[in-house]
């Protein structure tokens, strides 16, 4: 369990690597290289509620507390951005064991897609993505096995974001998710029954160039 808890990390470590040298040689070279000012992206962080269960494998649908860091590195095109969308959340259960069937699913998890944002008006965009490969990492072990996670998820998530000064690239968001993971696994042996989880939050995002023009 901690060689794939390090192996985990490892990994998330080197994409959040990535992600912060797109976004620097963006900024740094973007007066001199005229490729470059089509690049743009967005990192935003949210915190909601929502519920995650499985009637299949006995597990009740429970409250849980979700915050979640969001980058979108990606191409302008007009008003829109097209890129790679990478999610990271920590997730808490708020129902009690006793309404949850004496388990808890709280733990992290992470997804990467393709996304989208599109400007609506000057003081609204609309960002939304697709993703479909993940991990959801459980904290609380029910048994003694040494690995318990969902994956293979199927993700969807919309914000609409709201600039509420022009000009200032920070916006207010709605956050709105959706995850339906295909697996379950415990130990060595998986169940396809699948496990669904939604949230609701609000948060903040700041955008790195709106438009190809700016």
């Amino acid at each position: 369990m901690k060689e794939e808890g390090t192996n985990f990390h490892i990994c998330i470590l080197r994409i959040a690597s990535f992600l912060a040298l797109v976004f620097a040689s963006s900024s740094s070279f973007a007066d001199n290289q005229s490729d470059l000012r089509q690049l743009g992206g967005a990192i935003g962080v949210s915190y909601g509620l929502g519920q995650i269960g499985n009637a299949g494998m006995g597990l009740p649908s429970r409250t849980m507390g979700l915050i979640s860091i969001d980058a979108l590195p990606g191409y302008l095109v007009g008003n829109c951005l097209i890129g790679i969308d990478f999610d990271y959340s920590f997730s808490n259960q708020y129902s009690s064991l006793a309404s949850a069937g004496g388990t808890n699913l709280k733990g992290d998890q992470w997804s990467l897609g393709i996304g989208a944002k599109y400007n609506l008006v000057s003081r609204w965009s609309l960002q939304g993505a697709i993703g479909f490969v993940g991990q959801y990492n459980f904290a609380e072990q029910t048994n003694l096995s040494s690995s318990q996670h969902a994956g293979i998820p199927i993700a969807f998530r919309l914000k609409p974001q709201f600039f509420p000064i022009e000009n200032v690239p920070f916006s207010i968001d709605l956050d709105l998710q959706y995850f339906y993971w295909q697996i379950f696994t415990v130990g060595n042996a998986s169940n396809g029954t699948g496990t669904s989880e939604w949230n609701v939050g609000v948060g903040i995002t700041y955008h790195y160039k709106r438009t190809e023009n700016e």
